[in-house]
């Protein structure tokens, strides 16, 4: 199935967290469309002529959408903001708040046209009905990490983390810039790579859009970086994203087993359950004395929790345990394998996961789509922050949902 076939056909308002302790910035209500959040923040302080961290938000929005969020202006004078003029972007309901940063948000709504269904209307019509009815009987869907967090044509983060967490750099770092994919349009360009070596020449091949890789290439081949000192050349916060994707590979792999075993909604004894609290994640072990009350909890808000494997991780005894314990053995991964003192970037100490995502606000219509031949969807619903809607929809219509600019016809 297709979304995004145009960036007004995926629409994301964020459900932000605005404190007024201090007051000490404007808060406005930013509309953008088709901008990436990142380059966005640089333009605007750009044109205010203020650092880009005077610019805060609290959350990444697909570039291909249209999204509304809130966004904090730090030593900007007013009438600067109303004054300012971007294409496709709007600055309204312009205040005084605190600083907003990454994270300050509850969730996202999302109004989103699903194209490219096949099938007859009806037929699609009761299979959607009979999955709704049964993520309702879960109180939620499985709360996967989706494609966004491993790459879509190129999935090269999860790999590359790997490489990453047994110490391999010289395996990361050719993984990720010559790493070949099926469906990679720069395939050819990374083979030749892989195939001579050559830093200098691979560096004046690569396209300019390939900044990151030319960046690597560039550390090597003119500044006598080795493997492991070439990732200094990466922003840090693509550097996170390594170990996070490997993370996340296996907390899919671990959910994936244990679902088909207990239904996700179930909660065993020995698992852990997060719960929220005053805004707050808080986990508790479940146990003789609490299991009747976990199991009423997690009609509402409790959800069974999976490890994101760190350093610090301690596996639960249930089965959900000894699932991970099988997958971090098929993977060949231990704990201490996530600890980096030499590069702080590459290591993680591990977290929880809920293993249920929550929706809310559930609305659907289906119709005839013109423009793909087929049927499509008009869907919205809400989303806690954290949570992937691609998820939801595959989860709704039993295939990904891909781009249309990146979908394979």
């Amino acid at each position: 199935m297709i979304i995004k076939y145009s960036a007004e056909e995926f629409n994301v308002l964020e459900d932000s967290q605005v404190g007024h302790k201090k007051d000490d910035c404007l808060v406005a209500t930013v509309e953008k469309v088709n901008w990436d959040t990142t380059i966005l923040v640089k333009e605007l302080a750009k044109k205010l002529g203020i650092s880009h961290k005077g610019v805060g938000y609290a959350g990444l929005k697909d570039k291909r959408s249209r999204s509304i969020q809130k966004m904090s202006f730090y030593g900007v004078e007013r009438d600067r903001l109303e004054e300012l003029r971007l294409n496709d972007v709007s600055i309204i309901d312009i205040g005084r708040g605190d600083r907003i940063n990454i994270g300050d948000l509850n969730g996202n709504g999302f109004k989103i046209v699903v194209r490219g269904l096949k099938g007859d209307i009806n037929a699609i019509s009761r299979e959607l009905s009979l999955r709704i009815d049964e993520l309702n009987g879960w109180h939620g869907f499985i709360n996967y990490f989706g494609y966004q967090r491993f790459g879509l044509q190129r999935p090269v983060t999860a790999d590359v983390g790997k490489l990453l967490v047994k110490k391999d750099y010289e395996g990361a770092a050719l993984a990720y810039i010559g790493k070949v994919y099926p469906d990679d349009p720069m395939g050819a360009a990374r083979q030749e790579f892989l195939d001579d070596m050559d830093f200098k020449r691979a560096y004046e091949n690569f396209p300019v859009g390939l900044r990151y890789e030319r960046a690597m290439l560039f550390s090597l081949a003119h500044e006598g970086s080795d493997f492991k000192g070439c990732f200094k050349a990466l922003p840090e916060r693509l550097l996170n994203l390594f170990v996070h994707g490997y993370q996340s590979k296996l907390f899919n792999e671990i959910v994936r087993r244990r679902t088909e075993k207990i239904p996700p909604n179930v909660a065993e004894m020995g698992d852990n359950i997060v719960s929220e609290r005053f805004g707050r994640k808080a986990t508790a072990l479940v146990n003789k004395a609490n299991i009747t009350r976990v199991e009423k909890m997690v009609e509402k808000s409790v959800s069974v929790s999976a490890p994101l494997i760190g350093s610090r991780t301690i596996l639960p005894k249930s089965t959900m345990g000894s699932i991970s314990k099988d997958v971090m053995a098929e993977e060949g991964v231990t704990f201490d394998d996530f600890k980096n003192k030499e590069v702080r970037a590459f290591e993680s100490s591990g977290t929880q996961r809920e293993i249920l995502a929550r929706f809310s606000d559930l609305d659907h219509r289906l119709g005839q789509d013109d423009i793909f031949n087929g049927i499509k969807c008009d869907i919205s619903f809400y989303l806690k922050k954290g949570q992937y809607a691609t998820e939801l929809l595959r989860q709704l219509f039993g295939e990904e949902a891909l781009p249309y600019r990146d979908r394979i016809i």
